[in-house]
Protein backbone atom coordinates (compact mmCIF):
# COMPACT_ATOMS: atom_id res chain seq x y z
CA UNK A 1 0.00 0.00 0.00
CA UNK A 2 2.95 2.32 0.65
CA UNK A 3 3.97 2.06 -3.00
CA UNK A 4 0.55 3.26 -4.11
CA UNK A 5 0.65 6.13 -1.61
CA UNK A 6 4.10 7.25 -2.83
CA UNK A 7 3.01 6.96 -6.46
CA UNK A 8 -0.12 8.99 -5.80
CA UNK A 9 1.90 11.63 -3.97
CA UNK A 10 4.39 11.88 -6.85
CA UNK A 11 1.51 12.12 -9.33
CA UNK A 12 -0.07 14.98 -7.37
CA UNK A 13 3.30 16.76 -7.13
CA UNK A 14 3.80 16.42 -10.88
CA UNK A 15 0.32 17.83 -11.53
CA UNK A 16 1.11 20.76 -9.24
CA UNK A 17 4.28 21.43 -11.23
CA UNK A 18 2.37 21.30 -14.50
CA UNK A 19 -0.19 23.68 -13.04
CA UNK A 20 2.55 26.10 -11.97
CA UNK A 21 4.45 25.89 -15.26
CA UNK A 22 1.90 26.21 -18.06
CA UNK A 23 4.64 26.12 -20.72
CA UNK A 24 5.28 22.45 -19.99
CA UNK A 25 2.05 21.55 -21.77
CA UNK A 26 3.80 22.54 -25.00
CA UNK A 27 6.08 19.49 -24.86
CA UNK A 28 3.37 16.89 -25.65
CA UNK A 29 1.73 19.29 -28.12
CA UNK A 30 5.02 19.73 -30.00
CA UNK A 31 5.63 15.97 -29.94
CA UNK A 32 2.22 15.36 -31.49
CA UNK A 33 2.74 18.06 -34.11
CA UNK A 34 6.20 16.72 -34.90
CA UNK A 35 4.84 13.23 -35.50
CA UNK A 36 1.98 14.56 -37.63
CA UNK A 37 4.34 16.66 -39.75
CA UNK A 38 6.81 13.80 -40.14
CA UNK A 39 4.02 11.40 -41.13
CA UNK A 40 2.64 13.88 -43.66
CA UNK A 41 6.10 14.35 -45.16
CA UNK A 42 6.59 10.60 -45.47
CA UNK A 43 3.16 9.98 -47.01
CA UNK A 44 3.39 13.01 -49.28
CA UNK A 45 6.95 12.22 -50.32
CA UNK A 46 6.09 8.60 -51.03
CA UNK A 47 3.06 9.58 -53.10
CA UNK A 48 5.12 12.12 -55.03
CA UNK A 49 7.83 9.53 -55.77
CA UNK A 50 5.33 6.99 -57.06
CA UNK A 51 3.43 9.53 -59.16
CA UNK A 52 6.52 11.17 -60.63
CA UNK A 53 8.46 7.98 -61.41
CA UNK A 54 6.48 5.44 -63.46
CA UNK A 55 9.29 2.87 -63.15
CA UNK A 56 8.87 2.92 -59.37
CA UNK A 57 5.16 2.30 -59.80
CA UNK A 58 5.96 -0.72 -61.99
CA UNK A 59 8.40 -2.02 -59.39
CA UNK A 60 5.81 -1.67 -56.63
CA UNK A 61 3.18 -3.42 -58.74
CA UNK A 62 5.36 -6.55 -58.59
CA UNK A 63 4.51 -6.78 -54.91
CA UNK A 64 0.89 -7.38 -55.89
CA UNK A 65 1.96 -10.29 -58.11
CA UNK A 66 2.77 -13.15 -55.75
CA UNK A 67 5.30 -15.83 -56.66
CA UNK A 68 4.30 -19.48 -57.07
CA UNK A 69 4.24 -20.02 -53.31
CA UNK A 70 1.74 -17.16 -52.97
CA UNK A 71 4.17 -14.78 -51.31
CA UNK A 72 5.34 -11.34 -52.39
CA UNK A 73 9.00 -11.08 -53.49
CA UNK A 74 11.54 -11.31 -50.65
CA UNK A 75 12.80 -7.78 -51.25
CA UNK A 76 9.32 -6.40 -50.63
CA UNK A 77 9.33 -7.80 -47.09
CA UNK A 78 12.88 -6.57 -46.46
CA UNK A 79 12.21 -3.08 -47.80
CA UNK A 80 8.89 -2.83 -45.99
CA UNK A 81 10.47 -3.95 -42.72
CA UNK A 82 13.32 -1.45 -43.06
CA UNK A 83 10.99 1.44 -43.90
CA UNK A 84 8.66 0.55 -41.04
CA UNK A 85 11.62 0.32 -38.63
CA UNK A 86 12.88 3.76 -39.72
CA UNK A 87 9.41 5.23 -39.30
CA UNK A 88 9.10 3.71 -35.82
CA UNK A 89 12.60 4.92 -34.91
CA UNK A 90 11.93 8.53 -35.85
CA UNK A 91 8.46 8.73 -34.30
CA UNK A 92 9.77 7.11 -31.13
CA UNK A 93 12.67 9.58 -31.04
CA UNK A 94 10.32 12.55 -31.38
CA UNK A 95 8.10 11.23 -28.58
CA UNK A 96 10.99 10.38 -26.25
CA UNK A 97 12.79 13.66 -26.93
CA UNK A 98 9.86 15.78 -25.78
CA UNK A 99 9.06 13.39 -22.93
CA UNK A 100 12.65 13.77 -21.70
CA UNK A 101 12.30 17.55 -21.86
CA UNK A 102 9.03 17.39 -19.89
CA UNK A 103 10.37 15.05 -17.21
CA UNK A 104 13.63 17.00 -16.90
CA UNK A 105 11.81 20.28 -16.42
CA UNK A 106 9.38 18.74 -13.96
CA UNK A 107 12.16 17.20 -11.87
CA UNK A 108 14.04 20.50 -11.82
CA UNK A 109 10.89 22.25 -10.57
CA UNK A 110 10.38 19.57 -7.90
CA UNK A 111 13.96 20.19 -6.72
CA UNK A 112 13.07 23.85 -6.19
CA UNK A 113 14.51 25.26 -9.40
CA UNK A 114 12.79 27.56 -11.86
CA UNK A 115 13.20 25.82 -15.24
CA UNK A 116 12.09 27.39 -18.49
CA UNK A 117 10.74 25.70 -21.59
CA UNK A 118 14.18 26.07 -23.18
CA UNK A 119 15.87 24.39 -20.20
CA UNK A 120 13.86 21.24 -20.82
CA UNK A 121 14.77 21.28 -24.51
CA UNK A 122 18.44 21.83 -23.66
CA UNK A 123 18.36 18.83 -21.33
CA UNK A 124 16.81 16.66 -24.05
CA UNK A 125 19.39 17.87 -26.61
CA UNK A 126 22.20 16.90 -24.23
CA UNK A 127 20.78 13.39 -24.06
CA UNK A 128 19.87 13.02 -27.75
CA UNK A 129 22.28 10.11 -28.27
CA UNK A 130 20.83 8.13 -25.38
CA UNK A 131 17.30 8.97 -26.53
CA UNK A 132 18.17 7.70 -30.03
CA UNK A 133 19.50 4.45 -28.55
CA UNK A 134 16.35 3.82 -26.55
CA UNK A 135 14.24 4.76 -29.56
CA UNK A 136 16.14 2.18 -31.61
CA UNK A 137 15.37 -0.47 -29.01
CA UNK A 138 11.70 0.53 -28.95
CA UNK A 139 11.49 0.46 -32.76
CA UNK A 140 13.13 -2.96 -32.95
CA UNK A 141 10.92 -4.49 -30.26
CA UNK A 142 7.82 -2.90 -31.79
CA UNK A 143 8.66 -4.24 -35.24
CA UNK A 144 9.40 -7.74 -33.92
CA UNK A 145 6.14 -7.82 -31.97
CA UNK A 146 4.28 -6.60 -35.04
CA UNK A 147 5.75 -9.40 -37.15
CA UNK A 148 5.02 -12.02 -34.48
CA UNK A 149 1.46 -10.81 -34.08
CA UNK A 150 0.96 -10.90 -37.85
CA UNK A 151 2.03 -14.55 -38.07
CA UNK A 152 -1.01 -15.68 -36.08
CA UNK A 153 -3.56 -13.89 -38.21
CA UNK A 154 -5.27 -15.08 -41.32
CA UNK A 155 -4.94 -12.94 -44.46
CA UNK A 156 -7.79 -10.48 -44.73
CA UNK A 157 -8.81 -10.80 -41.10
CA UNK A 158 -8.82 -7.02 -40.72
CA UNK A 159 -6.42 -6.94 -37.75
CA UNK A 160 -3.29 -4.83 -37.78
Amino acid sequence: MAVFTRSWSLFRSALAVLGAEKGFILYPVLAGLGILIFSALILGGGAWLVLSHPELEQLLSQVDQPNQAGDAPWWAYAAGGLLLWLFLLITSFITNFFLTALVGGTLERLRGGNPTFGDGLALARQRAGVILGYSGIAATVGLLLSFLRGRDQQPGSGHW
